[in-house]
């Protein structure tokens, strides 16, 4: 399963070439997935200590 698939087809994240060069985004912002994927993993290992 492609998880970029599946938000996209819930209309959590949106790709469009004129904005930010076409990079996922949360729909009506221009915050990245990517960034919310890396605060995901920090938080991950954090919990781990």
């Amino acid at each position: 399963m492609d998880i970029q698939k599946v938000l996209s087809d819930r209309r959590i994240i949106y790709f469009d070439p004129d904005i930010m060069s076409g990079t996922p985004v949360f729909v009506g912002t221009r915050v990245p997935l990517q960034t919310f994927s890396t605060i995901w993993k920090v938080k991950q290992v954090s919990q781990n200590f």
